[in-house]
């Protein structure tokens, strides 16, 4: 597979399951069968995080969620990996208070902003504790502020487009940003190429349109064009 290597850990008989309805303006609602999801068993060893740069966390649909990220995170900056948080609302509505004991050990936090309102805190509070935050704002785009940048301040507007469905689109804007963090684009094309994920995700029906490789290296190039 291109240099990944799959650990898969089988923890019960059947995945994690979601049952979502979609009304007629795209919003949805979620009727969740944990299962697998729900059995949350990571021994990762400190040996693992030797090879491993950065660490993506998003919770489990687990009571037990939340103390292994925070293990996990703890692990992670014993060896200088940089950690990325989607929180969500499972770990916003826990409060500020107990979701900072898990900042501690975040570089990049990626939240909507519901979720940022949950927590009933300004941006610098939050960036004292990490040193990115990128809220997602629906149809009005995104917003990261950079610590790293003496708090510089980024805004993309979103693109334009029908919206079917709008399942997963704060991952599928998670997965184009951090694509492009990864590939040092700069914050404003990761912005950008986030956006783009995003608005092609909600299209249609469900939280798999994804675009192509293809896709993306063809609408960098048109962006580069501007």
């Amino acid at each position: 597979m291109g240099g990944v290597e799959l650990i898969c850990n089988v923890t019960h008989k059947e995945t994690g399951k979601v049952v979502i309805y979609v009304d007629k303006n795209g919003e949805r609602t979620f009727f969740v069968h944990p299962n697998a999801a729900g059995i949350v068993d990571l021994p990762m060893e400190d040996k693992d995080f030797e090879e491993i740069d950065y660490l993506y966390l998003d919770p489990f649909p687990s009571d037990k969620s939340f103390a292994v990220h925070l293990n996990l995170a703890k692990k992670a900056k014993k060896f200088k990996t940089f950690v990325i948080l989607n929180p969500g609302f499972p770990y916003t509505s826990l409060g500020f208070e107990k979701l900072s004991e898990l900042l501690k050990y975040v570089d990049m936090l990626i939240m909507s902003k519901d979720e940022f309102l949950t927590l009933n805190k300004s941006e610098e509070e939050i960036l004292k504790f990490v040193d990115y935050l990128i809220i997602t704002l629906g149809k009005d785009g995104c917003r990261c502020i950079s610590k790293i940048e003496g708090l510089k301040k980024i805004e993309k507007r979103a693109f334009k487009t029908d919206v079917v469905d709008s399942t997963g689109a704060g991952d599928a804007f998670a997965v184009g940003f951090i694509y492009g963090f990864l590939n040092n684009f700069g914050l404003e094309k990761s912005l950008l190429l986030g956006n783009y994920v995003a608005s092609c995700n909600i299209r249609y029906y469900g939280a798999r349109n994804f675009p192509s490789k293809k896709e993306i290296d063809e609408f960098l190039k048109k962006q580069a064009g501007r």
